[in-house]
């Protein structure tokens, strides 16, 4: 994770509490997870980021465990179409 988006969320070793998260943090977050190199927004389609693949998804779902305290299940992340959706996954 970048340092700037760690100062933004203002976490160390714990888990960011997701009430505090908004959206285009949350965007940047996903951006510097996947290490895409082209822009996200709340809504991005999943199937349109170039990084997005089997791999990624290995990757999102420790995001979401290790940033979110949320166990995602493969099933689950396939359903999602959007960041937004993602988004509302784990922030809800």
């Amino acid at each position: 994770m970048s340092l700037a988006i760690r100062s933004k969320l203002s976490i160390g070793t714990k888990s960011l509490k997701v009430s505090s998260v908004e959206p285009s943090l949350f965007t940047e977050l996903l951006s510097d997870t996947l290490q895409s190199e082209g822009s996200i927004s709340i809504d991005t389609a999943l199937r349109d980021i170039p990084e997005w693949d089997s791999m990624s998804a290995v990757v999102v779902l420790t995001m979401a465990e290790r940033h979110f305290n949320k166990k995602v299940s493969l099933a689950d992340l396939k359903s999602l179409t959007t960041a937004s959706d993602l988004y509302a996954l784990l922030t809800g």
